[in-house]
């Protein structure tokens, strides 16, 4: 078991903003009990020795090979708005000031 009481999940139910009942202090003391308990026996696995190396991918990739490609008229067809040879697009990130 860990060092944590109910009272320290008081005090952070406090620092959240949180406000909670007895019973639900004891209910999360439990879950916080459980989740710390995991964690601790986490020490108990044993260190593996990686390899230096990752393994080396299996997935087969086709070459690259030129091809015919869109022209501009006909990539920018059905884009509702077009300026200059590109696309048009509405801005994301509203002006801060």
């Amino acid at each position: 078991m860990s060092d944590i009481t109910e009272r320290d999940v008081a005090h952070l139910a406090h620092l959240a903003r949180l406000k909670l009942s007895e019973d639900e202090v004891k209910e999360l003391y439990h879950h916080f009990q459980v989740i710390l308990d995991y964690v601790a026996s986490l020490d108990e696995v044993p260190d593996l020795k990686l390899s230096p190396e990752p393994r080396r991918s299996r997935t087969h990739l086709r070459e690259d090979e030129v091809g015919e490609s869109l022209s501009v008229d006909d990539a920018l067809a059905n884009s509702p708005k077009v300026r200059k040879n590109q696309f048009v697009v509405p801005p994301i990130i509203e002006d801060m000031e």
